[in-house]
């Protein structure tokens, strides 16, 4: 295959490796390597921008939707208080959501607000394919900068069922803390 393909074999396994990290090939040991019937969704849009995952999906030529989609009031960990300058225990809404692209899960979200942030009515009317954006835009909260680490992760169990990849698959994981324009965090 190498020879037909006028590369070597060592940029040959390199090719198969990524395809196979990408979806598109499938290995099984002791069997071969094959072609995976999964669709592949790619979106192309730099870090550089702030843009709501929705729109990110639109201009790409996809669908945007929610799967999976739950919100919760809860008391704040350590960790997020934090976050948001405030004393643990405060209250935060909690959403847990996967964004899909023409129907395919693309991005899981794990995101927080102040409970004071947004009024129970504004969270409850939303469609399957709301913008947090939007809706923080609504309540006349404008998000004006973020911060993004990049982290390498395996799917565990939670994210293999909501992303719909075996579990251990490679994944990114972006932990963004968002800012108003009295860079207070959202």
């Amino acid at each position: 295959f190498a020879g037909q393909l006028g590369v070597s074999r060592t940029t040959l396994r390199d090719g198969v490796r990524i395809l196979v990290s990408e979806g598109a090939l499938e290995r099984r040991h002791g069997v071969g390597t094959f072609v995976t019937n999964n669709p592949l969704i790619h979106i192309h849009k730099g870090l550089e921008t702030l843009t709501s995952t929705t729109e990110v999906i639109r201009k790409q030529g996809y669908e945007p939707g929610t799967s999976m989609n739950s919100w919760e009031t809860m008391p704040a960990a350590d960790h997020l208080a934090k976050i948001f300058g405030v004393v643990a225990g405060t209250s935060l809404i909690h959403f847990s959501r996967t964004r899909t692209a023409n129907g395919i899960p693309v991005i899981h979200c794990e995101e927080y607000l102040l409970a004071t942030t947004l009024k129970p009515e504004m969270i409850n009317d939303q469609k399957s394919d709301w913008s947090l954006y939007k809706v923080l835009k609504d309540a006349h909260l404008e998000i004006t900068s973020a911060v993004c680490k990049v982290i390498p992760v395996v799917a565990d169990e939670s994210l293999a069922t909501h992303l719909k990849v075996p579990a251990h698959h490679p994944l990114l994981m972006l932990r963004q803390t968002h800012y108003a324009t009295d860079q207070q965090p959202v």
